[in-house]
């Protein structure tokens, strides 16, 4: 059975960070200290583009959102500076994140 999701800490400056996805419901949340201009967001891949989830998955403290995708392959973004937190990506089924 293939897991799906991902949580890690303190993505680096300007980096990206793959997340295995089976295209459906999910939690993002980001939590700990974010530097000045810090700014931490979920991205889908639709055909051969990255694209924002949405404004709500894009965080610059700690917080958490859910979202949905048909999207298999998913990103999260750090823009800049690298912040101490935890990132969690995971699905939800039967209004309980995994």
């Amino acid at each position: 059975m293939a897991r799906y999701g991902k949580t890690f800490t303190d993505p680096a400056a300007s980096s990206s960070t793959a997340v295995d996805w089976n295209g459906s419901t999910g939690m993002f949340a980001v939590q700990g200290t974010f530097p000045s201009s810090c700014e931490i967001k979920l991205q889908h891949k639709l055909g051969a583009v990255w694209q924002d989830v949405g404004g709500d998955a894009t965080l610059t403290s700690s917080g958490a959102c859910v979202f949905t995708t048909a999207a298999t392959q998913l990103q999260v973004v750090n823009s800049a500076h690298t912040p101490s937190v935890t990132v969690v990506v995971e699905p939800v089924y039967e209004n309980k994140a995994l």
